[in-house]
């Protein structure tokens, strides 16, 4: 098996498994797809990527499983080429061999049985939907969350609003401007801890799609790898007692 793709497509493939802190990944190499689907330890977090095979400038393989450790992988994205290859000598092997701009790096895969079963992807249809830039989202996000570990996504008379939720009276509000809004519908209010969406906004880029319900998890579906690839996070509300 040899899997060529440019550094940068590879980076933000596996950079989404990391928006949600996973430290090993299993890997679903297919006819027509590389793809992953994974959850955080906590169960809170899901990430999912698939890219497309074409996205490859070299791809001879059989389908198969790999398990990787992603802090491993992450460290050859320092290695200055500008093309990664992965090769496996056959589906049996428990290797794998990683290069890049002259750099070999040889890595023992997983145990399959020992990497975090793949979750279900739940089956839900949010009723407020917002379409918008990363970069409004994710400037909104890094610059309100300083002053809160709880934030809350509120959608409500074609409006799309990201607040703090503090104890007390003390709180910090941003509505996103008509200019800034893409497409809106619905309705949502939900609450989400801080720490994954900051996580999940550094993997995202250009126009993206979010899903809010009322109490409901939180669906954001992006595009990556230069329209290639498609990503979806999904994170589970944070419930006060």
């Amino acid at each position: 098996m040899k899997l060529t793709a440019k550094t940068e497509i590879i980076k933000e493939f596996i950079g989404i498994a990391d928006g949600i802190m996973i430290t090993e990944l299993r890997l679903h190499i297919e006819e027509d797809v590389v793809r992953f689907l994974c959850v955080d330890t906590a169960n809170v977090a899901l990430a999912s990527a698939v890219l497309p095979i074409d996205a490859f400038t070299e791809h001879t393989f059989e389908p198969c499983i790999m398990a990787i450790d992603v802090t491993k992988f992450k460290a050859c994205f320092g290695y200055g080429g500008k093309e990664i290859s992965i090769t496996r000598d056959s589906v049996e092997s428990n290797m794998i061999v990683v290069e890049s701009g002259g750099y070999r790096s040889t890595q023992t895969l997983l145990h399959d049985g020992t990497v975090k079963k793949d979750p279900n992807m739940p089956a839900l249809e949010l009723p407020g939907i917002v379409e918008l830039q990363e970069k409004e989202f994710s400037n909104t996000i890094k610059t309100i969350s300083a002053e809160s570990d709880k934030l809350r996504f509120i959608i409500a008379d074609n409006k799309f609003k990201i607040k703090t939720e503090n104890e007390g009276p003390d709180n910090t509000e941003r509505e996103l401007l008509e200019d800034e809004v893409l497409h809106i519908r619905g309705d949502g209010n939900s609450m989400f801890s801080k720490d994954y969406l900051i996580g999940m906004t550094r993997q995202l880029s250009g126009d993206i799609k979010v899903h809010i319900g009322i109490d409901h998890p939180i669906i954001i579906d992006f595009m990556f790898a230069g329209g290639h690839g498609v990503g979806k996070y999904l994170l589970a509300p944070r419930i006060e007692t």
